[in-house]
Order: C-alpha cells, then structure tokens, then sequence
C-alpha cells in the first residue's frame, strides 16, 4: 500500500517545486549592457560590459542571455554570434545566489553612427522541463562611432591653406586690449605676444591669448544631396570624413569653427548643424553631429542653403570651405555667388575615382578634389 503512495508523494513534491521555481527565479534577475567608451573612431574598438545579478538565494545553473546589435558593429571573439539583418549575440551563465557576473565583449566599431542596445532578454529552463521562462529588460546604451580620418596630401594642401588664410586674419583683427589665458608658444605666434614674465617661471616660452575684433570662423558647408556620382554611398562617407578631418585640424591650430549640412541628425530629425566653436571638447561635438547623420533620411537641396549664407551678416568675417560632390550648374553658380561676395570659398569634391578633366571653375572658388 505504502508503495502506492510513492508517485502520488513524488508527484505533489514536483508541483510544489516546480511553482516554486517558477515563482522565485524571476526575481531579483538583473541584466546591465554598458559600453565602456561612449564615443569611439570608425576602425577603433569599443569595450561592452555584460553584468547579470542575481539578487537571490535560489542558483541558476543555465541562464541564456541575448541582444541584438547593428550590423555596423561587430563583435570580436565570440563564437554564438550569427549576423543576418542584425548582429544576434547569445551568452549563456551560470550564477549562485546572491552573485554577480560581469563579461567583456570587444566590439568593432565598423561603420560610422550612433548605435543603441534597447533591449535584451534571459531565458531560463523551468524545473524537470522542457519549457523555458523568458524575462525581458529595456536599456538606454549607447555608443557613438565618429567618422574617421582621411590623410591625404590633397586635403592636407587645402587645409594649410586655409589655416594660413586665417591665421592671417587674426593677427589682423587681434584685439590687444583684452586677455583671455596663456598658453605655449608654437613657431606661428608672433614674438609680441611672448609673456616674458611667465615664460620666465616655466621651461619655455608662453604666450598671450587675446580675443578679437571680429570673429573669425572656418563654416564648413557639408552638402550631402543626392548625387549622380555611381559610388553614392562610398561619396557620401568620404565627406562626411573630410569634414571630420579638416574640423580637427582647425580647431587644434584654435581657430573657430562651425558646421552647415543638411544631413539629418538621426535622434532629432533636424539639419545637424554645429555653431562655432575652437575648444578641445569642439572637435568631439562635431565628430558626434556627424557620426548622428543619418543618410536614410530626406536632405533638402543645398543650394539654395549656400544663398541663405548671403544673407547671414556674420558671413562677413568668414572663410568658407564646401564639400560637396554635385559640381552640377545650380550648385557651382551658388558656391561661385558666395565666394565672389565673400572673398573667395574653398571648394573640396570627394572622388572615388579619376574625375574627369577640363572641369570649368567659375570666379570665386578654389577648387580641390579629393580622393576618398
């Protein structure tokens, strides 16, 4: 009689523990995906840290975690990895209670943009079952991939020039009456503007920082209309990285700088424009406006944009450089208008291939092409 009873007894056991379980391993189940670098360079390496917590005396022995990422982004060393439309990542665990684990992944910031992990999820395999719990997590990580460099010599021409061209305005325009800091000397400074009597408590020459007159500005007009070009997306991507390159090199020789595209910012919906600026902290805001543009998104013609420049008074006292691929009639009369009225605008088209020759220039524009 007694052996009757064992299944009953066995039966009611596995009820009790199966509900338990199923009540108890959802709680106290925590998962955290944070990159380590907010912002990292196209071709560099970002660090993703994977935190599951289990806040609970009950072990989990299995824990499949999974996420999904853009396929601009790539894991590095990680065979449960599949990429289709996105890039799949599943890690399994397991944790005592009350423990915590934390997992590095290196990720491969492949492609320029602005990357998010919205969600995640943990499946767990019920007690003596087939069928699986599943708990989900919402998340707000992000990572911002800036466009990288281009260093080629004909870029590397325009930007000299342009320096050169401004650094001559600001001896011009430099006020001698107001004082905003010191810094090291470079060979360009002027010998007036050594501070003898703080060059005299340091291991080298210092130099004051006056303000100016008038504001003077490189406005790099970055126009990404569509294109007849064959290579659209590769044009596109090289300037955006031309823009990238010579904002950097501005700002680091601290000369003011400011952005005008229509590409659209990605979070905003809006043109993603940057106003003038010559900190270090600028070269970032910058290379983050463009890593947010998203060329999926409707652009507004661009020349019409470049005559709305004739009307900006602050224009005056500013340098232009376009980057532009669309050398087309409307475009080239516009960017020609400007620099005539203007004293002149430096012109930069990416090519991906040998452009053809005998391009007519009109009055008004330097012209470089650059290839990408």
């Amino acid at each position: 009689m007694l052996i009757l009873w064992i299944p009953l007894v066995l039966i009611v056991m596995y009820i009790i523990l199966h509900a338990v379980f199923v009540f108890l391993w959802p709680k106290g189940i925590h998962v955290e995906l944070d990159f380590k670098q907010r912002k990292v360079t196209e071709g560099q390496e970002a660090v993703l840290l994977e935190t599951l917590k289990n806040n609970k005396f009950l072990p989990l022995p299995v824990i499949r975690m999974q996420f999904k990422l853009d396929r601009g982004l790539q894991i590095l060393e990680n065979e449960n990895v599949t990429v289709s439309d996105t890039v799949n990542v599943v890690e399994y665990f397991s944790v005592f209670g009350w423990e915590q684990l934390v997992r590095t992944q290196r990720v491969l910031a492949r492609k320029r943009g602005y990357y998010r992990i919205r969600t995640s999820g943990v499946a767990v395999p019920e007690l003596f079952s087939l069928r699986e719990g599943y708990l989900e997590f919402t998340h707000d990580t992000e990572l911002v991939v800036c466009p990288g460099l281009i260093e080629t010599e004909d870029l590397a021409v325009v930007c000299e020039q342009l320096i050169g061209e401004m650094l001559s305005r600001r001896r011009i325009f430099e006020d001698v009456f107001t004082f905003r800091g010191i810094r090291e000397y470079v060979p360009t400074d002027p010998i007036s503007s050594i501070n003898w009597k703080a060059s005299a408590k340091s291991s080298g020459y210092m130099v004051n920082l006056r303000d100016y007159t008038v504001g003077q500005e490189v406005r790099i007009l970055l126009d990404l209309d569509n294109t007849k070009e064959r290579f659209i997306t590769d044009i596109f991507e090289g300037s955006i990285r031309i823009a990238a390159t010579v904002a950097g090199s501005f700002i680091d020789n601290h000369i003011m700088t400011s952005l005008v595209t229509n590409g659209r910012d990605v979070l905003t919906g809006q043109e993603a424009g940057v106003e003038a600026g010559s900190s270090a902290e600028h070269t970032g805001t910058i290379g983050e406006a463009l890593a947010r543009i998203d060329l999926g998104m409707a652009r507004a013609p661009f020349a019409q944009r470049i005559y709305e420049e004739l009307l900006d008074p602050s224009g005056e006292n500013v340098a232009y450089l376009l980057i532009s691929s669309d050398t087309g009639d409307v475009k080239t009369a516009a960017a020609s208008e400007l620099g005539v009225r203007r004293g002149g605008i430096y012109w930069v088209c990416p090519v991906v291939e040998d452009p053809p020759k005998g391009r007519f220039i009109p009055d008004g524009i330097e012209f470089y092409e650059v290839r990408v």
